[in-house]
């Protein structure tokens, strides 16, 4: 049998998600600023807070859909298909049941959640509706979360992908139309249940093509992977709480401690580097099942030597990331929302360093815990998410909104190094001749960002000419910079389009 190509799969993961991505961002060039013209500032900042806990509910799923991928893909690296197949059943039968659950406690809490978020009274009614269809959708969109699972342990991630994709390009449509009809917050909601509606399409799609290739793959759920999904529950469980606490929390602290509107200037603020963010954490997940895969198999003795690369090259894409986002963003705010919606250039470095800080971290974990230290980095991300919550939430009261990125940047950074030395730690030895120091790359991409800064400090004009040029050549003359910088032969892989697995 053909073995599965780890290099491949990363790539159309991560090809798909950046689309999905990618249409995001697009929506914060249309989508939000229509948003706030047709909604105003109080009912769209209620709504940003409610959205964040929509994504609770997405990814709630106790971590069962990331133990299935390390599953599976550990499963298909030995040749037991009959095993993966049990994996994927006994996991989604048991994100089923925790969808039903939260189904039902998102419904019930709607009118709270309106209260929270200081709806307008006459408001109230038609929010706390949209509200309950966007759990609706949620769930749904939990539950395909499994058949990402499936496809990443498979190492078979096109067709999911293109799901993922298309459903955010119909939500965003939808959306679109709607608010431009009249729906007023519905369209959001409406624009969500689509969304759902593709990607649980496209998982049932994907079920029927393995079906019918004759995959080996034994659909049964066990008692004995049961027991062993319920023996992990505590761990695996806490790593899925933890990651929603640091990565979805800062929005719902900033909406109880400053309002609405304060929630509204953070998260406009906060956009571009969040569409930033989410390309590039893309690849944490992207590259989850393969290591899995690679950790497991005949090549274990490369795993470090791929760690080193993954970690380079993320660290160069978000440093250049960074600066082109420092260097625009007033500018493209400005634009976009108002001046008022600005929350300042201080706000803005900050989101630049959590971006780089916070998902380097991030990318150490899936890789720790796709190495099979699923309990170990479990406990690692949960106190992370404790430290930050807690960070996060003193900066706020105390200092204002500037400091808090960077109080969940320290937090943050402390745990990656944590992680990155029990990884290393799990690894074998590197056969590979010592190459160029990585401390000349990590300098090299603080300069890049320092760049960034620079050309912010210089208040150019704001227009959508200079805001496209200056991110542009920012990109361009730092990327091949740090490129430049990489190992020959690591540099020669990304050139030709390769990435080694």
């Amino acid at each position: 049998m053909t073995l599965p190509s780890r290099r491949r799969a990363a790539r159309a993961s991560f090809i798909g998600s950046g689309a999905s991505i990618l249409i995001s961002v697009a929506q914060a060039l249309i989508l939000m600023p229509l948003c706030v013209a047709k909604l105003g500032s109080i009912v769209y900042g209620a709504w940003i807070g409610a959205t964040e806990l929509l994504i609770w509910i997405q990814l709630l799923d106790l971590g069962i859909p990331i133990l299935m991928a390390q599953r599976i893909g550990a499963a298909i690296g030995k040749g037991d298909r009959s095993e993966g197949g049990h994996w994927f059943a006994t996991g989604m039968t048991i994100l089923l049941c925790i969808a039903g659950g939260l189904l039902l406690i998102g419904l019930s809490v709607a009118p709270f959640v309106t209260s929270w978020a200081q709806v307008p009274a006459g408001e109230a009614s038609r929010f706390t509706a949209c509200f309950r269809l966007g759990v609706a959708a949620s769930v749904a969109l939990l539950v395909s979360n499994g058949f990402v699972s499936l496809s990443s342990g498979l190492q078979r991630t096109v067709l999911i992908n293109a799901a993922l994709a298309s459903g955010a390009a119909t939500g965003f449509v939808v959306s679109v139309v709607l608010l431009l009809t009249g729906w007023g917050v519905w369209a959001l909601a409406a624009g969500l249940a689509a969304r759902a509606l593709v990607a649980i399409g496209g998982g049932l799609a994907f079920l029927n093509v393995l079906a019918r290739e004759g995959q080996g793959l034994s659909l049964r759920p066990t008692r004995a992977i049961a027991n062993e999904i319920a023996t992990l529950a505590p761990p695996i469980a806490a790593a899925n709480v933890g990651f929603l606490v640091t990565n979805n929390t800062e929005i719902v602290l900033v909406t109880t401690i400053l309002g609405p509107v304060g929630a509204l200037v953070y998260a406009l603020t906060r956009r571009v580097a969040d569409g930033l963010r989410a390309v590039l954490d893309s690849a944490a997940w992207a590259v989850y099942g393969g290591f899995a895969h690679l950790v497991a198999s005949d090549d274990r003795h490369r795993a470090r030597d791929v760690l080193e690369e993954l970690l380079s090259l993320r660290f160069a894409a978000a440093c250049v990331c960074a600066a082109m986002y420092v260097a625009v963003n007033q500018g493209f705010v400005t634009l976009l929302f108002g001046v008022e919606h600005f929350g300042g250039l201080a706000l803005t470095v900050a989101f630049a360093v959590q971006t780089i800080v916070s998902g380097q971290t991030l990318l150490l974990n899936n890789l720790y815990r796709a190495a099979g230290r699923l309990r170990e980095g479990s406990m690692l991300l949960a106190g992370e998410a404790v430290g930050r919550v807690t960070a996060v939430s003193a900066a706020l009261r105390f200092f204002g909104m500037a400091v808090a990125p960077l109080a969940a940047a320290i937090v943050s950074g402390i745990f990656g190094l944590l992680t990155v030395r029990r990884l290393l730690q799990d690894l074998p030895a590197s056969a590979r001749v010592s190459r160029s120091p990585e401390s000349r790359r990590r300098l090299a991409g603080v300069a890049v960002v320092a760049v960034g800064i620079s050309v912010s400090l210089l208040q150019p004009e704001a227009s959508w000419t200079v805001v496209g040029l200056t991110a542009l050549a920012i990109g361009a003359a730092g990327g091949a910079l740090l490129l430049w910088l990489q190992p020959d032969d690591f540099r020669q892989r990304i050139l030709s389009g390769w990435i080694r697995s």
